[in-house]
Parts: structure tokens; C-alpha cells; sequence
């Protein structure tokens, strides 16, 4: 399984983005294409570092373990009361490796499991295994190219949620590829399937990775002027009365249409309902809302209505159809971005002034795509 985006400083991962990174990045360490970039002109030892100097170089503080986590069951790692939280010491007691649940999964609001998550938010672990940290040290190209995955994995997750205040814990495979992540904030549901669809075509497309990373830049400046728009004030309270918890992380499994979330807390996957018939085709939705609770629907897809929907419909729709995500992670206007559970939208209009927008800004690449995404919508509204 692979989150990552690949490349090498100055080509396929610009160094520039490195250098965004460690701006965006509030833990006030240097990024190793920066450290690369000195190496270059004579000015640093980089090409001596390993795998582990590079991760703590660049996230002061982190937390590095050398361990073999291929040994856990998949399942086990989206659930409330697995220990992620043992992974944030530099000295991680290998019992972790081995643990099974002693009875029914705690809710989210469970005390033990609120306290996990605040021991983690605002910090960052690794864990390597150890036949990748003999790898790494015999192939410093190879751990350039990990922790260039590493950082945009990070990145992308700071793209979708602004709040700095979250905690990362990274797993990697034998390979260099992200094979577990938990990430843990005030506001934050990540999706470790839609992750490693996104990337593995990225990993297929490498010569596009520098117009994906414009996308993802032109994102996340219209995600701050959203943000400018709304007062200092009730942003602050929307953090003060957050209520922090972990992210549930479902995989992604072959009767499974989705399996995502977005930057509230909502979290959830998609399969076809028993019965489900070609003329009424029906799905269940089942995760957890933005607030932690958690929730099942029963959704008949030729009842959605697309210029009166939410978030959780749409991804049903968007799934059903089949519709194209130019590599990225969604085919839907990134204001979803904000939808709780029983919000409820316009996506036609949401489409048309997203499209207004790229227009604007010259994107012509981004206004054809959204024209192709708004126009599945509008044939399948057509054909009811």
C-alpha cells in the first residue's frame, strides 16, 4: 500500500515544495531538500545523513522506531483501543506488535481513548522496518526518495486541514511506502484507501506530479480565502469547543464502492446493499460523523439529488457512476471539504462557481475537468 509521492530533489519532487513544506510545517524544522540544497553548494555533510537524521532534522522531536510491523493485522489498526499511542517514544516495547483486543471496540468518547489522542496530537512517530532501515543505509538515494513520501504525505494531510495542532504516526513497508498511517487532530477523519488510490496513480503518473501539486497549492489558497472570510472570533471558538479525536481509518476492502472522509471528522465507506438491484441500486454508508458519533445509512442512489444533497450521497453517486478523479481524490468541488454529515448543498451551483473560479485564476486544465464532473452529474439527473 502506498501513500507517498515519489521523487528526487530538483526533478520529480521539486526542492521549492520541500521549502513549502518546512514553511506551512509550525514545528520550526529544516526540510532535507533544503539540507540537500546546502549539501549542493558545499555548505553541509546531507550526503552522510540517514534515513533517521533526515526524519528528525526535519520534525524536531519525532519520534523513530526500527520495527516490523507487517506482523499486525491490517484490521486491527482503525479501531479506537489499538496502542498507536506507544509508538510516540524513541524506544517502543515490541509487545505492540502483538496485541489483539480484549473485547468490544470503546466509542470514540471513551476516556482511555480521549486520553490517547491528546498524548499524541502536535507530536509526529515513524516506525521503519528493518530490513528497509538496511536498505536505506546502503542506498541514500533510497531514503531521499522515502522521505520525500513521507513529507508529502504530511503536506497533502495539511492541505486538506489547515489546524496545526495534529499528531502523525507513519508506518512504513519493507518497500519505503506508507503502509499504515493514523493521524490524530482537533477536526481531522483521514481515509488510508482514498490515500493509497490517490497516490498509487500519482506513482503511475510521475511526469504529472508537478500540475498535481499546483492543483493542491491553488486549493489550499482558495481554502484560506474561505477561511479569511469567517470571523477571527468564531474560529477560535470552533477550536476552544472542538473536542479532540483520533481519525478511524477504514481500508479499503473489494465489496467496499469508498472509503474516505474529509477535513470536520466525517469518516466513512460505501458497499451496495444486500438486495441492491440494477434498477434500484441501494448502499449502505457507515462511519462516523464529524463530531465522533456514529452512523449508518441506507442510501437509494436513483434518489439523489444533486442540486440537494450531502457530502456522504454525492460520494455514493460519485462511486456508482464511476466517475473519473483525474488522479487525485475527488471528482467534487473541494468546499465538500466542509460538510458534516447532514449538511446539505447545492453541488450544480457549488460545481459552476467552482468552475467560475478556476476560470478566473487561468486554470483551463482544472475548468475542464470540473465541466467533465459536473456534466456526469447533470446526465444522470437527465436520465432520471
Amino acid at each position: 500500500m502506498d501513500f507517498g509521492v515519489t521523487g528526487k530533489l530538483g526533478g520529480d519532487y521539486p526542492a521549492e515544495q520541500y521549502r513549502k513544506n518546512a514553511a506551512a510545517d509550525k514545528t520550526g524544522g529544516v526540510s532535507f531538500a533544503e539540507l540537500a540544497a546546502a549539501k549542493a553548494a558545499g555548505q553541509s555533510e546531507a550526503s552522510g545523513m540517514s534515513f533517521k537524521d533526515m526524519w528528525q532534522t526535519r520534525f524536531p522531536g519525532a519520534c523513530y522506531n526500527v520495527m516490523d510491523t507487517s506482523r499486525i493485522d491490517g484490521s486491527l489498526w482503525g479501531r479506537n483501543d489499538y496502542p498507536w499511542d506507544k509508538y510516540f517514544n524513541n524506544n517502543a516495547d515490541d509487545s505492540v506488535l502483538d496485541w489483539k483486543p480484549s473485547g468490544a471496540e470503546p466509542a470514540m468518547s471513551d476516556p482511555e481513548v480521549q486520553a490517547k489522542i491528546n498524548s499524541t496530537i502536535g507530536r509526529k512517530a515513524i516506525v521503519v522496518p528493518p530490513e528497509l532501515e538496511e536498505k536505506m543505509k546502503n542506498d541514500p538515494e533510497l531514503a531521499k526518495r522515502v522521505m520525500a513520501k513521507v513529507e508529502g504525505f504530511i503536506a497533502e494531510q495539511d492541505i486538506m486541514n489547515p489546524n496545526p495542532r495534529k499528531g502523525y504516526l507513519i508506518a512504513l513497508d519493507g518497500n519505503g511506502n506508507i503502509a499504515h498511517a493514523c493521524v490524530t487532530s482537533e477536526k481531522m477523519s483521514v481515509s488510508s484507501a482514498e490515500f493509497i488510490e490517490a497516490r498509487k496513480a500519482r506513482e503511475e503518473k510521475h511526469a504529472e506530479y508537478e500540475r498535481l501539486a499546483e492543483e493542491s497549492a491553488l486549493k489550499r489558497r482558495l481554502m484560506e480565502q474561505n477561511a479569511a472570510g469567517k470571523s477571527f472570533a468564531a474560529q477560535m471558538n470552533n477550536v476552544a469547543g472542538a473536542k479532540p479525536h483520533t481519525s478511524i481509518v477504514y481500508m479499503k476492502t473489494d465489496d467496499m464502492l469508498y472509503s474516505g472522509g474529509n477535513g470536520t471528522g466525517l469518516s466513512f465507506y460505501i458497499k451496495y446493499a444486500e438486495g441492491s438491484t440494477e434498477d434500484d441500486p441501494t448502499v449502505i454508508a457507515k462511519g462516523v460523523d464529524e463530531n465522533g458519533n456514529e452512523f449508518e445509512q441506507t442510501i437509494h442512489i436513483n434518489k439523489i439529488n444533486p442540486k440537494c444533497a450531502t457530502v456522504v450521497e454525492m460520494r455514493a453517486l460519485e462511486a456508482h457512476l464511476g466517475v473519473d478523479k483525474n488522479g487525485g481524490l475527488s471528482s467534487l468541488p473541494p468546499e465538500t471539504g466542509e460538510m458534516g454529515l447532514h449538511d446539505m448543498a447545492d453541488f450544480m451551483d457549488m460545481f459552476q462557481k467552482q468552475i467560475s473560479d478556476m476560470r478566473l485564476l487561468g486554470q483551463q486544465k482544472l475548468v475542464a475537468y470540473y465541466q467533465y464532473s459536473m456534466q456526469a452529474y447533470w446526465d444522470f439527473m437527465n436520465r432520471k
